[in-house]
């Protein structure tokens, strides 16, 4: 009869266990077309036109809540900072940004008027808007104050802003992306 190491059959068991196949998660880049936020460790949020409303589900891909139902009539881009959830929507032509509580409440509406558009947006982590304007500038607005953040080339396309750690990513298709920190 062979000899066992029992210390080696330990180990070999916890290695074992441990090597298990993780449990199923989700986590999607987009989904039905729509960019995917994360929210915090657990969930992850998706814009939905159909109800006017984010929804928020966990990794596993169930539905957990909702977010600006009601509120919300085209929501396009979802981006959570410091708790605030910072949604594009469309009302009667009009670009704006709702921005939503840990609550769910509504805390203010920032109107897009003269910008390129409501879907392409960052928020920086003092809670400044970073938009495109009609004539080539990413917009820095905070508050009633509009300043020049960066100018940057006009492309024929539509350009994508994202936040990113801090700073903000500007890609134009198939021309350029920047980082600006």
């Amino acid at each position: 009869m062979p000899s066992r190491n029992p210390i080696a059959l330990a180990g070999a068991l916890a290695l074992a266990a441990g090597c298990g196949a993780p449990a199923s998660t989700v986590e999607p880049i987009f989904l039905a077309g729509r960019a995917v936020a994360p929210v915090g460790d657990s969930l992850f949020a998706v814009p939905a036109p159909g109800p006017g409303a984010v929804i928020l589900y966990d990794h596993g891909g169930r539905p957990r809540d909702t977010l600006g139902l009601g509120v919300l009539r085209n929501p396009g881009r979802v981006q959570f900072v410091n708790g605030d959830a910072y949604v594009s929507d469309v009302r009667e032509g009009k670009p704006l940004i709702v921005v939503f509580g840990r609550d769910g409440a509504v805390r203010r509406t920032i109107p897009l008027d003269d910008t390129a558009g409501a879907h392409q947006f960052a928020v920086l982590p003092d809670g400044a808007l970073v938009v495109e304007s009609r004539d080539g500038r990413l917009l820095r607005l905070r508050g009633d104050s509009v300043a020049t953040f960066a100018p940057v080339e006009v492309g024929t396309k539509p350009s994508l802003i994202v936040g990113a750690d801090g700073g903000v990513l500007h890609a134009i298709p198939d021309k350029t992306i920047t980082l600006y920190n």
